[in-house]
């Protein structure tokens, strides 16, 4: 599939999730939640998503109450829609459309919240007539100055830091608390915000506007050796002097080492669907992406990739090598070449911009299918 095709398929994806928002769902919210009777459709549909408490309402309905939602959660063979992870008749999964609107929801509050300032336009100086102009009346009068243009400051950096960790229904309880942590306390805790799930955890942030417990950043040119833990042993099959490579931990890698973390982004993109593989066998896969990918996490942080983003990235990669090989790729002497070569080819392919996991797939697929010959090579 070409990029048009992709684009024009995730925009009807699009199309097709905010249709069954603004009108089925949003009908269904109105029976069930007293404050919205009194609206329109149109009008509940602008309140809820202008509000997070009421937003957090309707999560709550949907999840406690599926029944009411049977005739929206079908997927694209018209069975029923009953996990996170599977696929509905939009092409997204429920997980990715439950991100979306967790996401719309922070956005129109942090601009209504934290507002906007308006970029005035420079008043340009007209220059002098010339003598030829005044005469044969050759002078054109200047184009009117463009209309100024609503620029979000504070509101959009804020979303923009905290994008690629808006992702669960949870979450939007915490938006209005969100909105009071500065943007680069934001960037610097990066995927750990997800760690922090109570309100009074939120405003101890706000407060005190440090990461707790966060070791200083390394020089992102070092990539030293770190030996292996206790439990951590190299293959039998691998000589002593191919140990595994380990980059010094950053803010992202550490908490994208934490399983629930690592599975409940697996879980938002589909991949046990997008794979085949039953709960049993993703989850021998996300152990592959917590042991031996663990550098691939660190390094395409490091490189700007999103955490999630590198999560599927090295879950995709370690489903295309296979676990075995995967670790023994990880383990050998050609590891510190392979990830600085995937650091440069995700950022060419420009992974940070796909939403799906099967763009991404599709962009791991193309740079191993270099990466592997040269390793093959060797």
């Amino acid at each position: 599939m070409n990029a048009l095709a992709a684009t024009t398929d995730e925009s009807l994806a699009i199309d097709r999730i905010n249709a069954a928002l603004r009108g089925p769902a949003t009908e269904i919210f109105r029976q069930v939640i007293p404050d919205l009777r009194a609206r329109t459709r149109r009008d509940a549909y602008e309140h809820i998503m202008n509000n997070p408490g009421l937003a957090a309402a309707c999560f709550q309905e949907f999840r406690a109450k599926p029944e009411l939602f049977q005739s929206l959660m079908v997927g694209p063979d018209s069975s029923p829609v009953t996990r996170d992870d599977q696929t509905l008749s939009c092409g997204k999964t429920l997980a990715q459309v439950i991100t979306l609107v967790v996401r719309a929801v922070a956005k129109r509050y942090f601009r209504a919240r934290l507002g906007f300032v308006r970029r005035r336009a420079v008043p340009q100086k007209a220059k002098p007539l010339g003598l030829f102009a005044v005469v044969f009346g050759s002078f054109r009068p200047p184009p009117p100055p463009a209309a100024p243009r609503k620029e979000y400051a504070r509101a959009d950096a804020l979303y923009q830091a905290l994008r690629s960790y808006l992702l669960f229904d949870w979450q939007v309880t915490l938006i209005p608390h969100y909105a009071t942590l500065p943007v680069s306390l934001v960037n610097d805790l990066g995927a750990r915000i997800l760690d922090f799930r109570d309100v009074e955890q939120i405003e101890a942030l706000a407060k005190t506007k440090k990461v707790p417990g966060l070791e200083p950043v390394p020089d992102r040119q070092q990539l030293a050796v770190a030996p292996a833990r206790k439990h951590e042993t190299v293959p039998s099959a691998m000589p002593a002097a191919r140990s595994t490579v380990r980059p010094p931990p950053t803010q992202h890698s550490t908490i994208l080492a934490k399983i629930d973390v690592l599975r409940a982004i697996c879980r938002r993109f589909g991949l046990g669907s997008l794979f085949g593989l039953d709960e049993n066998a993703m989850h021998h896969l996300i152990d592959a992406v917590n042991g031996p990918g663990r550098p691939i996490l660190a390094t395409l942080a490091q490189a700007g990739i999103a955490p999630p983003k590198a999560v599927v990235t090295a879950a995709c990669i370690a489903r295309r090598v296979g676990l075995t090989r995967f670790e023994n790729l990880m383990s050998s002497n050609y590891a510190p070449t392979f990830l600085r070569d995937l650091a440069n080819q995700t950022r060419e392919q420009n992974v940070n911009s796909m939403e799906s996991a099967t763009e991404i797939q599709r962009a791991t697929n193309r740079i191993l299918d270099q990466l592997l010959r040269d390793y093959l090579k060797r």
